[in-house]
């Protein structure tokens, strides 16, 4: 799938990392993911890859990233910031 959105590849990531299909409702947080602090550390890390940044450790913590509106907020300041 070529030209996706940073929203469609972050929900893409986030799906995989807890092994949802691309069928199910809209995603909103990792709290009602029931996402636990290993595979967040594991969503930053594919994240990170996928879009070639790096998370600040003082955002690492799922209270800062708790919403996946917050990632993608986040990824495109990141790559404003390139």
């Amino acid at each position: 799938m070529k030209n996706k959105t940073i929203k469609e590849r972050v929900d893409s990531l986030v799906r995989e990392s807890i092994g949802i299909d691309d069928g199910t409702p809209d995603l909103t947080s990792l709290k009602e993911l029931e996402f636990d602090s290993m595979q967040f550390i594991s969503l930053i890390v594919d994240i990170e890859a996928e879009f070639d940044i790096e998370i600040d450790d003082d955002d690492l913590n799922m209270s800062s990233l708790s919403s996946i509106e917050n990632i993608y907020e986040k990824v495109q300041k990141k790559l404003n910031e390139k």
